[in-house]
């Protein structure tokens, strides 16, 4: 390929990259008519949060789940967090979504949830650390997940105690 051939495709490339950040940039500026997307730009979460509302926060819920179960244990402790951080704002939209979208995430929710807890471990615990746990209020009542640990646990997870199967 001659080498302006390959400059004017790198310039149109850069110039495409440039107009979709730029539209991505206004769409996460412009207000939501979406309540869940809306509270979710105002917290600042991330994109694929916001763009993915409800609907996209159940999927990668699902989607972690699913490699829980599957004991994949090559994520790190921040992967896991982040996935519960993921079910915690779940918990935080659905009281602002539409009484229709509520009642077809509960079904998809409680299964994620039943087999999450299938897969995991209850302990005393939060995965956070206690003082993180105490500054953001969460308890095992009403943040369970975050007191749940995998069954087993990856080399990325240095400094933290075995599971033990019997907890």
């Amino acid at each position: 390929m001659p080498d302006a051939q390959r400059t004017e495709d790198k310039e149109r490339l850069r110039e495409r990259r440039e107009s979709m950040r730029r539209q991505r940039e206004e769409l996460l500026a412009t207000p939501q008519t979406d309540p869940v997307r809306e509270y979710c730009r105002r917290r600042g979460y991330a994109d694929r949060v916001i763009l993915g509302g409800l609907t996209g926060l159940i999927e990668r819920w699902e989607y972690a789940v699913s490699k829980i179960v599957e004991s994949d244990s090559q994520h790190l402790i921040e992967e896991y967090q982040n996935e519960l951080d993921g079910r915690s704002i779940i918990e935080e939209v659905l009281p602002l979504a539409m009484q229709k979208e509520r009642q077809s995430i509960h079904e998809r929710l409680n299964i994620a949830d039943s087999r999450f807890r299938a897969a995991s471990v209850a302990r005393d615990e939060c995965v956070w650390g206690e003082r993180v746990a105490a500054r953001r209020g969460y308890t095992p009542a009403t943040h369970w997940w975050y007191y749940r640990w995998p069954r087993v646990i990856g080399l990325g997870w240095h400094g933290f105690p075995p599971v033990d199967e019997q907890s």
